[in-house]
């Protein structure tokens, strides 16, 4: 028997940085969570009361700063913050299906998937009803894009993940049990309800219901205020405040007149050690109390940690975000330049792997909205001449270019190409029937009108 030796090179992940990673790959939603969680886990933690208000301090006064200033899209950015419940955003010039639509579409991007299970998920997206539903069932969508219940079926679990939570349900009662499981809730008795008694519920017999559940009245109103929490129609009033109320941006890009300030937005993420506790090691207690606090510092000093390189690294990226795409934050998303996250890890020292943790379920709000950070990182054209933008930027033109065409005379797949060279953009014939088929446009003979 021949025994060989071989020299192999791993990156190996200790415990720590295991949740150093998965700290900075959390969303704020799902940081405060665990942050909340380590409180109550950890004696040794505490929020910082302090901080936080300072922190609401502070962010009121840099607004307050900035709105000072004449830039008109800072105007659009008080109007979409601070206007009446009822006012639509100014600043959204699309209708709310479509703002939602490629809200949806944007939580891919930085995924691997394949072109034929984007074009799925395309459909799926545009296949919603108004509440955010997917009803019309795998089976008729797989024949209407040939393809296989199956198939469909993977692509629908892909889009329940997406945000807003409950979007692609196709059910009410699966609607609202995909929120309770975004929230990490058991909640057998609120389930219960939402599977079997929906209806009592809604007729307010409770009384009736409390003994259908055997449980009593205040238990029962606990899980009533649970299930009022959750939005039985995610797809709603995508365009309105109510969804800028939902979504909490973790930075914000402030356009001032000669610069652009970045807010990192952490004001429910600010934790410290006990004080009580750190002193107990000064006093004469007992060993096995000593090494019991000396464990709990030790994480909590580690968990501070990792919060604050989470930061450290969502700033670093951000700034790099907004110094490669200053054009679109001056001047709106015709002006998105091609950009990837390499490029960023090479500007700010880090991995690329980093970066991709970093804009991870991760938001960014400005002049212009709130964005996916993912959205900031978008493909250059290939194979094309005479164009150097990107594939976002190319696809928009197209899609203005059919808006405005004469419906009862269309634009064939070369006309557009032709017309789309006299805009800057140079596709040849088959990339344009790409791009129309990707974005869900039907071709020249079923977008005419006959009269």
């Amino acid at each position: 028997m021949e025994l060989k030796y071989t020299s192999q090179q791993r990156q190996v992940f200790s415990a720590r940085q295991q949740q150093s990673a998965a700290v900075l790959q959390m969303g704020r939603a799902e940081l405060e969570e665990f942050l909340s969680q380590a409180v109550l886990e950890n004696p040794l933690l505490e929020f910082d009361e302090n901080r936080r208000d300072d922190y609401e301090e502070r962010d009121i006064v840099e607004k307050l700063e900035w709105l000072e200033e004449t830039d008109k899209q800072n105007l659009s950015y008080y109007e979409q913050d601070y206007d009446k419940e009822d006012d639509k955003i100014s600043n959204m010039s699309n209708s709310a299906e479509e703002g939602l639509e490629k809200y949806i579409l944007s939580q891919f991007y930085t995924m691997r998937i394949d072109s034929r299970k984007q074009k799925i998920l395309e459909y799926l997206v545009l296949s919603l009803d108004d509440k955010g539903y997917f009803t019309e069932g795998a089976a008729a969508a797989a024949e209407t894009l040939h393809t296989t219940a199956d198939e469909i079926e993977e692509c629908l679990e892909l889009l329940k993940q997406a945000e807003p939570a409950g979007i692609g349900s196709e059910s009410l009662q699966e609607c609202l049990l995909l929120q309770l499981d975004r929230k990490g809730l058991e909640a057998p008795i609120a389930r219960k309800i939402i599977c079997d008694y929906l209806e009592l519920l809604g007729k307010n017999q409770l009384s009736v219901l409390a003994k259908k559940l055997d449980v009593s009245m205040g238990e029962l109103l606990e899980n009533f205020r649970l299930i009022q929490e959750l939005n039985p129609k995610p797809g709603n009033g995508f365009a309105y405040r109510e969804h800028l109320k939902y979504l909490k941006p973790d930075v914000t890009v402030v356009k001032f007149s000669d610069r652009f300030e970045i807010i990192l937005n952490e004001g429910s993420s600010q934790v410290m050690i006990h004080s009580y506790y750190s002193r107990m090691l000064k006093e004469d207690i007992d060993s096995e109390t000593k090494e019991y606090i000396r464990k709990k510092l030790s994480q909590a000093k580690w968990t501070i940690q990792c919060v604050n390189q989470r930061s450290s690294t969502l700033g670093a990226v951000a700034k790099a975000l907004v110094k490669m795409q200053t054009a679109f934050f001056e001047g709106g998303k015709d002006y998105l330049v091609p950009l990837t996250m390499q490029q960023i890890a090479e500007m700010i020292g880090m991995h690329e792997s980093t970066v991709s943790r970093a804009v991870k379920d991760k938001y960014l709000q400005c002049s212009w909205g709130i964005y996916p950070m993912a959205y900031f990182f978008v493909k250059k054209l290939k194979g094309e001449t005479g164009f150097s933008g990107t594939t976002l930027h190319a696809k928009e033109e197209l899609k203005e270019l059919i808006k405005q065409e004469n419906k009862k005379r269309p634009f064939s797949d070369q006309k557009l190409s032709d017309l789309l060279k006299e805009r800057g953009v140079e596709l040849s014939r088959r990339t344009v029937a790409k791009y129309r088929e990707e974005l869900g446009i039907p071709d020249k003979g079923k977008r005419k009108i006959f009269e």
